[in-house]
């Protein structure tokens, strides 16, 4: 029974495969004009919040979501180098890691605008709107919350890695490309803290992600060692 599902997983990883890699070009532009829509959306937004504040808190339903739409994005961007040091299961977890791979800088670079606008509608543009309605002016910064400043460090670290998330910067910067990218693992960790505070359930799937970006990590040293 269990082999019997094994290889129809495994069918249908290959089939997923045959659909997904020769579209590699279209997915990512895809996720491009999604990137660039998620940025108008913020765009319209701020300017609602400047000139008309009272209606602005409609932002405020859809920010959870994009909170969680950026955490699962951040997961699924760091999945594909588990699995390479984890090695469990190859025959399953390769396809899964080639087939995120080819869409890995655009996730990543969609995860970290999709925070950013999570953060704007979730603090920063209700806070502003408050202002205007109150005094008729703004005064910044706004006073965040210490689960909100946790957070916000987490995605200054990840400033860097998204600002040098294209082969220019790979070439330019060589191996410290790679050393770079690793601030990811410290911002995951911040992030992890962020969603803990507020006693959110995808905080569960982040410290899993973070176990097993660990673990991984262990594994790699032993070998090395070896």
């Amino acid at each position: 029974m269990l082999h019997s599902v094994f290889k129809a997983l495994l069918q249908y990883l290959r089939l997923i495969q045959k659909l997904i890699i020769p579209r590699q070009k279209q997915i990512n532009t895809g996720l491009l004009i999604f990137e660039l829509f998620l940025l108008v959306i913020w765009c319209l937004a701020v300017f609602v919040a400047l000139n008309y504040p009272q209606q602005v808190f409609v932002v405020l339903k859809i920010s959870g979501k994009l909170g969680t739409a950026s955490l699962l994005l951040f997961s699924l961007t760091l999945l594909p180098g588990i699995i390479m040091r984890l090695k469990v299961i190859p025959k399953i977890t390769l396809p899964i890691a080639t087939l995120i791979t080819p869409f890995r800088r655009h996730l990543g670079i969609l995860m970290f605008i999709t925070a950013f606008v999570h953060m704007s509608f979730s603090s920063t543009l209700p806070y502003i709107a408050l202002q205007l309605i109150s005094t008729g002016k703004v005064v910044l910064p706004p006073p965040f919350r210490l689960f909100e400043q946790i957070g916000l460090i987490g995605w200054m670290l990840l400033l860097p890695v998204w600002l040098t998330s294209n082969d220019f910067s790979m070439k330019k910067l060589g191996k410290w490309w790679k050393r770079l990218q690793r601030l990811t693992y410290l911002a995951l960790w911040l992030i992890f803290a962020h969603v803990a505070m507020q006693s959110q359930p995808v905080a569960v799937l982040l410290l899993v992600v973070g176990l097993l970006e660990m673990y991984s990590w262990v594994l790699v040293w032993r070998r090395k060692q070896k």
